[in-house]
Formats: C-alpha cells, sequence, structure tokens
C-alpha cells in the first residue's frame, strides 16, 4: 500500500501514487506547509535588514564611482541599475508596512477606502475551482493560448483577487515579483516563468482528469494531438529534446512572459 500522509492519500497501485506525488493538490499541500511555519516578527525585520545592506552598498559604490572621473558612463549607468534596485526594495518594504501576515503565510491587504481585506495568497496556492466547465474546455480547446488563458483567469481575473501574487512591471527589467511567505520575492525572470508554466500546465492536466472522456472534450483528434505536444514541450528536460522543441518550448515562455507583462500593466492602470 502506498499512502501520502500529508494528504491522506492511499493507494495500492505505484504509478497513481506517483501520479499523486506529482499533482497540484500534493503540491499546493507542501507549499502550505511552508507558508504555516514562517515566523510574522521575521518577515519585516529580513526585508528592513536586506533594504539597509543594499542601502550601505549603494552609499559606498557611490562614492568610489564618483572618484573615479575617467569612468563616467560607467559609474552613471551602474548607478542608475542600483538605484531601481533600491527603488524596489523600498516598494517592498512599504509594501511590509502597510499589510498584514495571517500565520498561514497569506497576506491580508487593509483596503480602507474600501472597507475590503483582501487574503492575498502565496505564488503556487492558486486552484481552478472558479473556472466554469465550459471556460476548461475552451482552454483545452484552443493549445496555442492555453497557457495565456489560464494566466488571465487564475492570476488576472477580478473575481479572484486573492489569486493575483505575480507581476512583471518592468519588461526591460529581468525580475518578476511573487508574492512568497516571506513577502514579495524578486525572481529571475527566466526561473519564474519556468516555474509558472509548470504550474499552468499542471492545471491543463488536472482539467483533463476532471471532465473525463478526450472524445467528450475536445472538438476534433487534431486539438487532442497539439494539447498533448504542449504539455510535453514544457515539461520534457534540455536532454530530451530535439533543436526544433527548445526552440518552440522558448516562444512559449516568451509569450507568457509578454502577456504577464501586459495584464500587470492593465491591473496597474485600474489600480491607479
Amino acid at each position: 500500500m502506498y499512502s501520502c500522509n500529508l494528504c491522506g492519500y492511499e493507494t495500492k497501485v505505484r504509478c497513481n501514487y506517483e501520479r499523486h506525488l506529482k499533482s497540484t493538490q500534493h503540491l499546493k499541500k507542501i507549499e502550505e506547509t511552508k507558508c504555516s511555519n514562517e515566523n510574522q516578527s521575521v518577515i519585516s525585520d529580513d526585508i528592513e535588514s536586506r533594504f539597509k545592506s543594499m542601502k550601505g552598498e549603494i552609499d559606498e559604490l557611490q562614492r568610489i564611482l564618483i572618484e573615479n572621473q575617467n569612468n563616467m558612463l560607467h559609474k552613471d549607468k551602474t548607478i542608475e541599475l542600483l538605484e531601481k534596485r533600491i527603488g524596489i526594495l523600498e516598494n517592498s518594504v512599504e509594501h511590509k508596512k502597510q499589510a498584514v501576515y495571517r500565520s498561514d503565510g497569506n497576506m491580508t491587504v487593509n483596503n480602507i477606502s474600501q472597507n475590503l481585506n483582501i487574503v492575498v495568497k502565496c505564488f503556487g496556492n492558486e486552484d481552478i475551482k472558479h473556472l466554469r466547465d465550459d471556460v476548461k474546455r475552451e482552454i483545452l480547446n484552443s493549445p496555442n493560448m492555453a497557457l495565456r488563458t489560464l494566466l488571465k483567469e487564475i492570476h488576472f481575473n477580478t473575481q479572484k483577487p486573492e489569486f493575483q501574487n505575480i507581476k512583471w512591471t518592468n519588461i526591460q527589467n529581468p525580475i518578476i515579483k511573487t508574492l512568497r511567505s516571506d513577502g514579495w520575492a524578486l525572481d529571475d525572470r527566466d526561473e519564474a516563468l519556468d516555474e509558472l508554466c509548470i504550474k499552468l500546465v499542471n492545471f491543463i492536466e488536472d482539467i483533463r482528469d476532471e471532465l473525463g472522456d478526450d472524445d467528450c472534450i475536445f472538438k476534433n483528434k487534431s486539438r487532442i494531438e497539439k494539447i498533448d505536444e504542449l504539455v510535453n514541450i514544457l515539461t520534457d528536460s534540455d536532454t530530451n529534446m530535439t533543436h526544433e522543441c527548445k526552440k518552440r518550448q522558448k516562444q512559449e515562455k516568451r509569450a507568457l512572459g509578454r502577456y504577464l507583462y501586459e495584464l500587470t500593466r492593465k491591473q496597474k492602470k485600474i489600480s491607479d
């Protein structure tokens, strides 16, 4: 008997057990467990400490660079990049001061003007319970837009503000913000998009499992083949992929990244 103590899942079939370990439900349980063990007081102290450390480095670099007048172009560029970094950290610290963290690692945003308390969940704690079956079928039957549609329906759905936990505010800056148990993290763009792709692909597989028979879901056999191809390309390792598959994978992630930036920009305009 194979059992998962975390989820209370049991099965006699090994392949079913392995599939459960990769399921969204199991991964979500792991993330929630991690979030619940965080210490509230450490969060603000850690961010403040990192901010002060970075500010000290900026001051020191500015002092050194100002002394080197023979390399003005390099100095200006370096200071500009570091000041942008400081700006990001300052925003993160300010966001901390305006937010209250619950014991489960989620964030309660106090919106005084609207008298609303919105609990924003940590990145990775989303679900698709709010999606109607017709929306799920349309996602599977539109493989070229499947990832982007899921991104919009999950992370930028006005009816689910608690899942608005990822954003890319500056397309020129390879940093994507994700809400983690210790606050807003500044993630490397490529790593964040890789993680986002895997989570969205898992939702695609969950939808197929939930809706059942492929013949009743897909409009034709071609749609089945294309969605299978998409899932395989985004989940295969580099060592198993052909040059064409690697190229397609890169294109899918770039398209997803551009759409993430567009949705973030639209969301900011609405909030402003």
